[in-house]
C-alpha cells in the first residue's frame, strides 16, 4: 500500500500524465492510500466547480484515519525530527506517522518531509531522488 502525498495529487488533478500513470496503477491494485491530510490540503486550495471531481477522485483511494495511536507516534515524530528539519510540519509527521503503523509506502514529490527511519519511500520517490542526485555526483568526481 502506498499513501499518495498531497504533491502527487495535485499533479494528477492538473492532468500530469507520468503522475496520472503511476497512480491509475496504484489505484488499479487497489494500492492507493489517503489520509485527511491530503484530503484537507486539497480541499483547501479547491475551487467550488472542482469540489465534485476531486470528491470523485479520492472516492477511488482507501482513506485512512487518525487514531490515537497515529496522533502520539506524529508527536513523537515532531520531539525527534524537528530539531534537525526545521521546516518539518504535524501534517508531515502524520501521514509518516500513518505510514509508520501500517507499513505502507509515501510516494511524494518531497522526500525530505519524510526523514522518518520508519518511513519507507515509494519507488519512484526513490527513483527521483537518485536522478537529481547524479548530476551533482557527476560534478563532484569531476
Amino acid at each position: 500500500m502506498v499513501i499518495v502525498d498531497t504533491d502527487v495529487i495535485i499533479k494528477c488533478l492538473q492532468q500530469k500524465k507520468t503522475y496520472l500513470a503511476e497512480v491509475t496503477g496504484l489505484l488499479e491494485m487497489a494500492a492507493g492510500v489517503i489520509t485527511p491530510v491530503q484530503i484537507t490540503e486539497v480541499y483547501s486550495h479547491a475551487l467550488s466547480e472542482e469540489l465534485p471531481m476531486i470528491g470523485a477522485f479520492f472516492d477511488l483511494f482507501k482513506a485512512e484515519k487518525f487514531d490515537r495511536k497515529v496522533a502520539e507516534l506524529a508527536g513523537e515524530f515532531m520531539q525527534q525530527y524537528k530539531p534537525f528539519y526545521p521546516n518539518l510540519t504535524t501534517a508531515d509527521c502524520l501521514v509518516a506517522a500513518v505510514a509508520a503503523l501500517k507499513e505502507y509506502e509515501v510516494y511524494t514529490l518531497h522526500p525530505q518531509h519524510f526523514p522518518m527511519t520508519e518511513v519507507r519511500l515509494y519507488h519512484k520517490t526513490i527513483n527521483a531522488i537518485t536522478a537529481s542526485t547524479k548530476p551533482r555526483l557527476e560534478n563532484f568526481e569531476n
